[in-house]
């Protein structure tokens, strides 16, 4: 009731007197001209314990006043919504203070400010905002007094649903009360009956705790105790709420009821104080939503470094489908094909050293890169032909929960199987010769690390293949493709290729020089065991009197 006569003095005085205004370096606005105008109150600052506004505006601020600033222009420029009419905007900052709210919402209603152009000194037709419920009920005061009507985007106070106090206010955003009725569906849900209380000194948590207290009454659920908390408490008053709530041992759930981040405080401290107490927390809106560092330790981990994002959002169309088919069969091939004539290549070696002393045919190296590029040249082909008559075209897939929207992906088409059993078939060979060469020696190892890249394939291969086909959203499937490629070919590096890089860079010299020494030995071992079993023929032939 005393607010009602201030204000109403505050509108008497304004007729008789002059407007004393806001000092410039206080107040912060942002005004178009039009026929007709909507005022805007947004906290782009904070209040300081001075009285002052803070110097930096606030990024959440700055874009709700610009998404404001955006929907009057598209209406401005559709002529079919408001023809001959032009809408203009006066946006100004309550500084998250209840005192520069009064000040703001007044100047709005009496439509005054003589700092500024008189063309955009109109009185508007309507408000938007504030932001908290407390300032929202000194502007829904104003806002009443001068029958304008006032909608705010985040006021959810149950005191201002009281349509006899604020038959002006509307809000974008449901109450408190419904808020509070969800937080006791959780308790009832999980059948936490004895609970602990804390809420913020201000309408927005008072108003809340009251609601949840009715509710928990209602239906059987104790509140163990009940812990109203100030914006800036104290280090004594931190130690008093701890020792309140280290009197309830068994109280482990916590609801919540509190704008801003000071409940944090009083968290770490209960914590940092009873640190084997299992503590379950259910926040509302106000407090859930504030952002912290959960891990302090962690803020100057990437001090001096740089993150690129490489996204690719366009829509699957055929020539991609086309393009990722191909390259996934001659991937795999690309790996492979190296690798079996590597492994056949040392089958061969040791083959051919038991029956005679000479070299076999195509392991040199030309040889060897040119039969690499037969190999490659035949899936290439394969994979034309696959193309051209059975591609894989966008697909779309409709979730079975009936969700409201429709995912669109590659789908293999039936040429793509070509190209998989050609990837086998060399995958299968490669199995075999890696089989046969388990036991060469030691200075011939790599094919043991050869038949386990191939044998890890091949157990992947048989794995990826059902859950692809069986998936039912498009994450999965790409997640298991994406997932099989890398895989495969981190497999492939660290079996094949590291284990060569490790000898050419940190073998010592002893260690080739005994390779070497091996090698040149199994190699003569191999010319005289030849060598005997061909004198030993011609020996054979002479002594037969035939």
């Amino acid at each position: 009731m005393a607010l009602v006569i201030v204000l109403c003095l505050l509108v008497i005085t304004t007729q008789t007197v002059v407007w004393c205004d806001v000092p410039a370096n206080l107040d912060m606005r942002h005004a178009s001209y039009g026929d007709y105008i909507i005022g805007g109150m947004y906290p782009f600052r904070f209040s300081g314990s001075d009285g002052l506004c803070s110097s930096a505006p606030g990024k959440w601020a700055l874009s709700m006043s610009q998404t404001m600033i955006f929907a009057i222009q598209e209406i401005n420029s559709n002529p079919a919504i408001l023809p001959d009419c032009i809408i203009g905007y006066d946006i100004r900052d309550t500084c998250w203070s209840e005192e520069f709210t009064l000040y703001t919402s007044t100047a709005l209603a009496v439509g005054r400010n003589s700092r500024y152009d008189t063309q955009t000194n109109a009185i508007p037709v309507g408000l938007i905002g504030p932001a908290s419920s407390v300032n929202a009920i000194y502007a829904g005061k104003v806002a009443g007094l001068y029958q304008i009507p006032i909608i705010s985007y985040s006021a959810t106070s149950n005191e201002l649903s009281n349509k006899e106090r604020f038959p002006y206010f509307l809000r974008t955003v449901p109450p408190d009360k419904l808020q509070a009725r969800a937080m006791v569906d959780i308790l009832l849900h999980y059948d936490w009956r004895y609970v602990g209380l804390l809420y913020s000194a201000d309408t927005y948590g008072i108003h809340g705790a009251l609601e949840v207290t009715k509710l928990a009454e209602q239906n059987d659920i104790c509140i163990a105790f009940s812990v109203v908390v100030r914006e800036e408490p104290q280090t004594n008053e931190i130690n008093d709420i701890v020792s309140r709530v280290g009197l309830y041992p068994k109280a482990t759930v916590f609801v919540i009821f509190s704008l801003g981040g000071h409940m944090y405080d009083i968290l770490r401290a209960v914590h940092a104080t009873y640190p084997n107490r299992r503590l379950i927390c259910i926040g509302s809106d106000g407090f859930s939503g504030y952002g912290f560092l959960r891990n302090p330790s962690l803020a100057n981990a990437t001090t001096g470094s740089f993150y690129v994002g490489l996204t690719y959002n366009k829509v699957p169309n055929v020539e991609n489908c086309m393009m990722l088919e191909a390259m996934i069969s001659s991937s795999f091939t690309l790996i492979y094909a190296p690798t079996l004539l590597k492994v056949n290549r040392i089958f061969r070696i040791f083959q051919s050293s038991r029956r005679s002393v000479r070299r076999p045919r195509f392991v040199g190296p030309k040889q060897q890169l040119m039969l690499a590029f037969v190999f490659i040249l035949i899936q290439v082909l394969v994979s034309v032909i696959s193309v051209s008559f059975a591609p894989a075209l966008p697909t779309f897939l409709f979730p079975p929960d009936l969700r409201k929207y429709v995912e669109i992906y590659c789908s293999f088409g039936q040429g793509f199987v070509a190209t998989i059993v050609y990837n086998m078939i060399i995958i299968l060979v490669c199995c075999f010769y890696a089989f046969k060469t388990r036991k060469v020696p030691s200075n011939y190892n790599e094919s043991k690390f050869i038949a386990i890249s191939v044998y890890s394939t091949l157990v992947l291969f048989l794995a990826v293949i059902p859950v692809y086909t069986t998936a039912l959203h498009v994450l999965q499937k790409v997640a298991t493709l994406s997932a099989a490629l890398q895989l495969n070919a981190s497999l492939t590096l660290a079996l094949v290729y590291l284990p060569k890089l490790y000898g050419i860079h940190f073998a010592d010299e002893l260690n080739v020089q005994e390779w070497r020494t091996t090698a040149n030995q199994i190699g003569s071992i191999s010319g005289i065991m030849s060598r005997m079993k061909t004198d030993s023929a011609m020996q054979s032939k002479k002594s037969d009197p035939i």
